[in-house]
């Protein structure tokens, strides 16, 4: 990475971080009787102006660090996995026969119209960063055989996963990639595998993590999976914890963002259940 002096953007996060929803926001929210009500209790916050899209503050929040950070492989870390995401989504509606792609994340650094240009009409795949290149290609020609479907979302994640380690460069970093690798491990395990679920628990204690055996139940059976999704965004917390008082650094800022997409995640979910 270039040799960004980040003493100033540490700065200016550590302001920000001053506007991170509070417990008592958390509850005014839970309080809410309806959307309407829940979306008042974010006047005054930061998602004032993005009632019905907390993600756009997200993005917001990712050009800012865009404009600020010299690194363009920061910014390809943060948005690797939703460039996995819109890729994996651009491959799947392709290959179902939609004429372009529908909704995707903003968060991505891949633009829409070249995701566009290279699925469906097979151009500019040289402008696409170079990891990309020959795994579209390869997604794009194979046949759509019994389970395509579930092997492009599965390989998709595993090419992300390759991406984040590759542009993983600080300790942070390296701790997310791992994270991530195990989080898509047993999400590939629960979902398309008949992997005996004590055989998961084994594996996730051996690196170190310790998941109740009825959340993994949760999310095999596709019933609630709210305490899985709890449980990884605590152990991602409990990375972002060792870093966030360091004066210098990338991590610091990393730090910053993912403690803000856990807090959009939290929000929407709680809008969600308030839009009914």
């Amino acid at each position: 990475m270039p040799a960004t002096d980040t003493t100033f953007i540490i700065g200016s996060i550590r302001e920000q971080e001053k506007d991170l929803l509070s417990p008592d926001n958390y509850q005014r929210l839970a309080d809410a009787e309806n959307l309407a009500a829940a979306k008042q209790a974010l006047t005054d916050t930061v998602y004032a102006s993005y009632p019905d899209d907390p993600s756009l503050h997200l993005k917001a929040i990712r050009d800012m660090l865009a404009d600020l950070v010299e690194s363009p492989s920061f910014i390809e870390f943060i948005s690797a996995r939703y460039d996995g995401l819109n890729i994996a989504s651009a491959l799947l509606e392709k290959k179902l026969g939609l004429l372009e792609p529908s909704e995707l994340s903003p968060l991505g650094t891949i633009p829409f119209d070249l995701l566009h240009s290279v699925i469906w009409h097979n151009l500019g795949l040289e402008a696409l960063p170079a990891h990309w290149q020959n795994f579209i290609t390869n997604q794009l020609n194979q046949p759509t055989s019994d389970g395509w479907q579930t092997n492009i979302i599965i390989q998709t994640g595993q090419h992300t996963i390759e991406w984040l380690k590759k542009l993983a460069k600080t300790r942070l970093m390296k701790s997310i990639a791992s994270l991530n690798a195990t989080r898509l491990n047993t999400d590939n395990q629960l979902r398309f595998s008949n992997t005996p679920l004590a055989t998961i628990t084994s594996q996730l204690e051996s690196h170190g993590y310790h998941l109740p055996l009825e959340h993994l139940q949760s999310v095999r059976q596709l019933e609630d999976a709210t305490a899985y999704e709890k449980f990884w965004d605590t152990e991602l917390i409990k990375l972002i914890n060792t870093v966030r008082y360091e004066p210098t650094g990338y991590d610091p800022i990393l730090g910053f963002w993912y403690a803000k997409e856990i807090e959009v995640k939290s929000l929407r979910l709680l809008l969600a259940t308030k839009d009914i």
